[in-house]
């Protein structure tokens, strides 16, 4: 199932808007509706030597597949791997908010 508050699903770190609360981040790189696409680019991301990995969340029905990297402790780190990645990709990357995951409910 899928939180009912961020609807992230269950179990995958979550991702949100920053705001003045995190203390924890992470960049966004892109969203994919295909879980395969998310997947090359979390590999290749890892094969760079980046801390990769995937959230899952539902959007309007669909369920959108985030490929971001972190955590990180620092926003000005964040921030940094950011511009790194924007130079390195051809991708639109955004600092966002990191969660470890929420369990699942039994």
């Amino acid at each position: 199932g899928f939180d009912q508050e961020n609807r992230t699903l269950l179990g995958y770190p979550s991702l949100t808007e920053v705001n003045d609360g995190a203390v924890v981040w992470a960049v966004q790189i892109a969203s994919f509706n295909d879980e395969e696409n998310a997947h090359q680019l979390k590999n290749e991301l890892r094969l760079d030597g980046y801390e990769a990995f995937i959230s899952r969340m539902k959007s309007g029905g669909e369920i959108l597949n985030r490929v971001a990297v972190g955590p990180m402790l620092d926003k000005e780190v964040a921030v940094a791997l950011r511009d790194e990645i924007e130079q390195k990709f051809s991708f639109d990357p955004r600092v966002v908010g990191f969660s470890k995951p929420i369990e699942k409910r039994e």
